[in-house]
C-alpha cells in the first residue's frame, strides 16, 4: 500500500485493488507510518522480534521518557539479564533466547551468568 501510494495511487484505488474501504487503507497506512517512525528513533529495539521485545518490556525497567535514550541503554540493560530470568516469562523459550543472545552479541554485549 505504501508503495502504491508512493507511485502516486489514491486511497480509493487501493482500497479497490484489495478489495477493503478506504477508511481501513488510511488505518493500515498510519500504522505502517508510525512503525517506520519508530523503527528510525528505536534500532536497537527494532531488531528484535515482537515475542522478544514482549519479553523485555516484561524484565527491563526504562525510567526514561525519551524513546532514543531507552533505546541506547537498552543493551546495557538486558545485559545485566540472566537466562534463567529471561525463561521464567511467559512466552520465552529457547528460540527467544538465542534470539536475545544474538542481538546482545552484536552490540558486544552477553547475558549475565545464572548464579
Amino acid at each position: 500500500m505504501i508503495a502504491m501510494k508512493a507511485k502516486g495511487m489514491k486511497q480509493r484505488e487501493i482500497a479497490a485493488a484489495f478489495g477493503i474501504s478506504i477508511g481501513r487503507v488510511r488505518d493500515v497506512m498510519a500504522r505502517e507510518e508510525l512503525r517506520a517512525r519508530e523503527e528510525a528513533i528505536q534500532t536497537n529495539r527494532a531488531a528484535l522480534s515482537g515475542r522478544a521485545n514482549n519479553v523485555l518490556q516484561h524484565l527491563v525497567i526504562e525510567p526514561e521518557a525519551d524513546l532514543g535514550e531507552r533505546d541506547r541503554l537498552l543493551p546495557e540493560r538486558v545485559a545485566t539479564l540472566t537466562r534463567r530470568k529471561i525463561m521464567s516469562v511467559g512466552n520465552s523459550g529457547k528460540v527467544t533466547l538465542a534470539e536475545i543472545e544474538a542481538w546482545l552479541w552484536e552490540r558486544g554485549r552477553c547475558l549475565s551468568p545464572d548464579i
